[in-house]
């Protein structure tokens, strides 16, 4: 191959024969309106983004203030009671559920056979006392 005037010493072309100059690289301004591009795409995504949080954050708002109004109407909890949420928790809740229909259950049953307000009012007393008992020997809290 004969070296040209304007060529490289390995006897390639110039580089002004090449696609993009400068060795097959693109110009410097190529790379620069690339770059604008992929700056604008970047910024239209972050904006779009924005106008989305923007649009959820404004719909929680009035989806709080809504809430705020119908509960200002209602009364306040003093303290908050947190629900233990264990197998034996939901076992205990159970059996004390247990223990209060059969109180209820007492309780009807005496009314419905005394009409005596003495007799009614020992039956009370009395499974008042005697639930704490039962509770223990039946469901084994002796702690």
């Amino acid at each position: 191959m004969t070296p040209e005037l304007n060529c490289w010493p390995t006897g390639s072309a110039a580089s002004g024969e090449r696609p993009g100059g400068r060795g097959g690289y693109p110009s410097r301004a190529a790379v620069s309106r690339e770059r604008a591009r992929r700056r604008a795409e970047r910024e239209a995504e972050r904006a779009r983004q924005a106008t989305l949080r923007a649009e959820r954050e404004a719909r929680l708002a009035r989806r709080r203030r809504r809430i705020g109004r119908v509960t200002a109407l209602l009364p306040r909890r003093p303290v908050r009671i947190a629900a233990q949420g264990g197998i034996r928790a939901r076992r205990r809740r159970a059996q004390n559920g247990v223990v209060a229909v059969l109180f209820l259950i007492v309780q009807v049953i005496a009314w419905l056979l005394w009409s005596s307000w003495a007799a009614r009012l020992g039956v009370l007393v009395l499974s008042a006392l005697f639930a704490p008992l039962f509770v223990i020997l039946v469901f084994d809290r002796r702690s």
